[in-house]
């Protein structure tokens, strides 16, 4: 497909998984520089003010700046034109790139990444994938079009969907998911955590920190204020 065709893709289905984006060669050099990463974070018992247990989320969340395969991946030429043909020329990078890392038993409930609902306030996941992901590591599903049908409707953070597809992404996947597309990931039942790498960007029109008030089907939360 063109770019032209991934961005159609993208405005029709709210997401695009772009297989076999990125070489074997590029992949381990971001996978050493994830693992170690990871394993000099630090572990700090926190207070999330109850958002883990409200909405069902367990997943370790660390930056990925200043982590140069990571940087390169991002900055090759074919992902900066996708993203341009998606989000227009101007857009911007949201944050540091950010490492998610799933483990054993840890999931996210079913929720949409930001929560404005006007044209050109939202962003763009683009994920990627340094290992393939198993079924026992727990896919992602997500329901094709939810970005134009507004607010997640209410209910269980696992609870079935219509329509609802799940996505076992391959090493070097590249996936763009809108942040309105309603979307949840499967318990990790596996030993070994399920990781990747995101890097969202926003419209020029998007103000920043569209990611701190997300949209879950048990209500909404404010990662400023740490409340509901």
């Amino acid at each position: 497909m063109s770019m032209k065709d991934l961005a159609a893709h993208v405005a029709e289905h709210g997401f695009v998984v772009a297989t076999n984006w990125f070489s074997a060669g590029a992949l381990a050099a971001m996978d050493v520089e994830l693992e170690d990463r990871l394993a000099a974070r630090p572990v700090e018992a926190h207070d999330d003010g109850g958002f883990g247990r409200r909405f069902d989320v367990r997943v370790d969340v660390g930056a990925a700046d200043g982590l140069e395969a990571v940087a390169s991946l991002f900055a090759a030429d074919r992902v900066v034109e996708l993203t341009t043909a998606i989000l227009q020329p101007g857009w911007r990078a949201e944050g540091p790139p950010l490492i998610f890392s799933t483990p054993r038993d840890g999931q996210q409930g079913w929720h949409q990444d930001s929560s404005a609902q006007e044209p050109g306030q939202f962003m763009v996941n683009r994920i990627i994938y340094p290992r393939q992901v198993h079924a026992e590591q727990g896919g992602l599903v997500l329901v094709p079009g939810s970005h134009r049908q507004g607010d997640i409707p209410q209910g269980g953070n696992h609870e079935a969907i219509p329509g609802e597809i799940t996505i076992l992404p391959q090493a070097g996947t590249l996936l763009i998911m809108h942040s309105r597309c309603w979307h949840r990931v499967q318990a990790n039942r596996s030993d070994l955590p399920r990781t990747q790498v995101n890097w969202r960007a926003r419209p020029a029109s998007a103000p920043e920190h569209l990611g701190n008030t997300p949209v879950f089907r048990t209500g909404r939360w404010d990662f400023a204020r740490a409340r509901g």
